[in-house]
């Protein structure tokens, strides 16, 4: 590991000194199925890469976000500085050198410029090729700052790099590199596709949705991979799930003699992610889209037995109940009346069997989070009544988010009270009425918050009512907190404010850190006089 260098007679500090590279952390806690367990996913370099920010990002989504949902920018000035000092670490390889490309690329920031940097390096004739891959490969390897990284992986694109397989599939198990990882093996890699369907089974996040992209469906194993377990990730299914119908061939999968129950189960998340639409291709972007439900629905009949089986009937039936002028191009693009008609009576008669409400009750007290809120989600379709049981869930998760979620949208006034009670008791209202702030409140420190956010959206509802949760919101440095809390009063209107409100939001619009929010308060006072 270096440590100091001697310039001038100064001893400058190199920025990797005494840091582990990312790439050994990466190694080391990789699981026994050699993926990387979510608690790791939270790089070494974290705390001095958001210093200065208030967000932190998942693995790999700020490149995910960006590079789905905006365009590129022109970054000239960039590349051409990145190209020089790359230029200069070639042709006279040392700490020195080294030192100012990696300064220079700590920022990140990689994908808005790295196509046209590589184009630009491809087109250097004076690159010692040798020496640019070793630098590359040491910024790869031993990088201890997540943008140095990236660039080493993208750099070793630039050549056939098989031998560095074992490099890159570790890094690739961070979502954060997956993206990087994958271009490089493309580039690099004569097997790159059969590479990249074995990392796909390593992530779950950004890194998996980039590499489903990118993936070539050419074997039956590829393909039944896609079907049943590709488009599932803790993103956003919909990001994948026209890719994963289209390239796994679903309406042809689903028309076979037998269907097991992981493909059923993973074409009922691809066809609920294509009902909801979003980013990508949705249901109707799918050209075998009648065949696809008809066939799903045959195998439905006799395989729905899960309160999860159940959301995608229910979603399914949404979609055929659907206003007729979406029918009307849905019917010319070749649905026929009476296939809609059909798939509609079979979702209704799987909906109307007399377990459900046996099967979701279990469910609703299983261990397992996904069962349970599968469970929740299809008690409130069936109109089963389910609060006093999510009620008693809080004594053992008094922070659990969706616990409040669920049980705000009560309209009783007696049900709210034990809520209101219960969050009185035991959320920390001391803790959160630190004073006002620029806290946005994202994260595991910002649970309790979280909490109180979603009950006073639904004290909007029940005037006079949870006032000490609303003076804690106003004194919350969290800037929805406030927000939420002001929402309150406004609702609620001045003749329901209980005695001390007008105090607390005239001392809040002295104090208020945020012109907005002290903008919505000065209103409000001004209405209430």
């Amino acid at each position: 590991m270096f440590g100091f260098m001697k310039g001038n007679n100064t001893a400058i500090l190199l920025p990797w000194a005494g840091k582990e590279p990312i790439y050994s952390y990466i190694k080391r806690n990789l699981d026994s199925e050699g993926k990387l367990p979510q608690m790791y996913e939270d790089l070494p370099d974290s705390d001095e890469y958001y210093e200065d920010s208030q967000i932190r990002w998942a693995a790999g989504a700020m490149d995910g976000v960006f590079g789905h949902h905006t365009g590129a920018d022109d970054k000239s000035d960039k590349v051409l500085g990145i190209s020089k000092l790359i230029r200069q670490q070639v042709a006279k390889p040392s700490n020195s050198t080294r030192r100012n490309t990696y300064l220079a690329l700590m920022d990140d920031g990689l994908l808005g410029y790295i196509d046209p940097l590589l184009e630009h390096l491809r087109k250097m004739s004076d690159l010692n090729p040798r020496v640019l891959y070793e630098e590359a490969r040491w910024f790869a390897s031993e990088g201890a700052h997540r943008g140095v990284v990236k660039m080493g992986i993208a750099l070793l694109g630039l050549f056939n790099c098989e031998r560095d397989e074992e490099l890159l599939m570790t890094l690739g198990k961070s979502e954060e590199f997956t993206l990087y990882v994958s271009v490089a093996m493309r580039n690099g890699f004569s097997d790159y596709n059969q590479k990249l369907f074995e990392l796909a089974k390593c992530v779950h996040g950004w890194g998996k949705i980039h590499l489903v992209e990118r993936l070539e469906a050419n074997t039956d194993e590829i393909k039944g991979w896609l079907l049943r377990h590709g488009c599932n990730n803790s993103i956003m299914p919909e990001y994948l799930a026209y890719t994963c119908a289209v390239n796994g061939e679903l309406d042809k999968a689903l028309r076979a003699a037998y269907i097991d129950r992981e493909l059923y189960e993973g074409a009922g998340v691809i066809i609920s992610a294509l009902i909801s639409g979003g980013p990508a291709e949705d249901i109707d972007d799918y050209d075998n889209s009648m065949q696809l439900i008809a066939c799903f629905l045959l195998n439905a009949a006799a395989k729905c037995s899960t309160p999860e089986d159940l959301l995608v009937i229910f979603d399914i039936k949404g979609f055929l109940e659907q206003d007729e002028e979406k029918w009307e191009k849905r019917m010319a693009a070749g649905w026929s009346k009476n296939t809609r008609a059909d798939c509609l009576e079979v979702c209704k008669n799987i909906i109307s069997k007399n377990d459900w409400t046996e099967k979701v009750l279990i469910d609703i007290c299983s261990a397992d989070n996904v069962k349970k809120y599968c469970a929740v989600r299809a008690a409130n379709m069936l109109g089963i009544d389910i609060w006093q049981r999510l009620f008693e869930d809080l004594a053992a998760k008094p922070l659990e988010g969706i616990l409040y979620y669920e049980l705000v949208k009560t309209d009783d006034k007696e049900r709210m009270q034990q809520l209101i009670t219960f969050a009185e008791d035991n959320l920390p209202l001391e803790d959160i009425a630190t004073g006002p702030g620029n806290e946005i409140g994202l994260g595991p420190g910002f649970q309790a918050n979280n909490c109180l956010d979603l009950i006073l959206q639904g004290l909007e509802r029940f005037e006079g009512m949870g006032v000490s949760l609303v003076l804690a919101g106003l004194k919350s440095p969290v800037i929805r907190n406030r927000n939420m809390a002001i929402n309150v009063l406004e609702k609620w209107g001045r003749k329901s404010w209980p005695e001390g409100i007008t105090k607390a939001l005239t001392e809040l619009s002295e104090a208020e850190p945020d012109d907005d929010v002290r903008e919505r308060i000065e209103e409000l006072l001004k209405n209430s006089t």
